[in-house]
């Protein structure tokens, strides 16, 4: 494995993994406009309540856009956003282990999208343990994002620290 991260976690495919995420990014806002920025994954919480009087404001139209939006961008995009933050923590640290963390941000983004659309489709029904799991995941996404991105923010920081240091020691 620690040859195939020495492989693949080139500057190359970490800049081209940016590039697709800013275009995925893009991709999302554009296919989610219609719900006029009311995207349950997108907030940090949200009860059951919360996530059915979110989904009570959508007309089947929109409902509809989250299902395809969801299934079309949102399982691929947990590879784009995890290969990159893998390869960066990689490359910072050499650390097989610690590159293993964005696997953890991927599957709780992936419970997350798969309860979320369960709630959607079973709608006007409620399924108040279901949307209160999603909830969960979701939480546990952004703090494992939050960790993960935290990680990354440290590695570098004590990559510049010690280049700085070799720097100076070679004047």
């Amino acid at each position: 494995m620690n040859q195939h991260l020495h492989r693949y976690a080139s500057t190359r495919n970490i800049l081209f993994l940016a590039f697709l995420w800013i275009v995925f990014n893009v991709a999302f806002s554009l296919v989610f406009a219609p719900l006029e920025g009311v995207v349950p994954d997108l907030k940090l919480y949200y009860t059951a309540t919360q996530i059915y009087h979110t989904i009570s404001q959508y007309d089947a139209h929109h409902i509809q856009t989250y299902i395809n939006g969801t299934l079309l961008l949102d399982f691929l995009y947990p590879w784009i956003y995890g290969l990159l933050l893998s390869f960066l923590l990689f490359r910072l640290s050499s650390n097989i282990r610690l590159s293993l963390l964005p696997v953890l941000i991927m599957f709780f983004d992936y419970l997350e999208n798969i309860l979320v659309l369960i709630v959607m489709y079973t709608y006007p029904r409620h399924l108040d343990a279901v949307a209160t799991s999603a909830g969960l995941f979701t939480m546990l996404k952004w703090l494992s994002t939050a960790l993960c991105l935290g990680v990354i923010m440290y590695l570098f920081f004590m990559y510049l620290g010690k280049r700085y240091l070799t720097e100076k020691r070679n004047f």
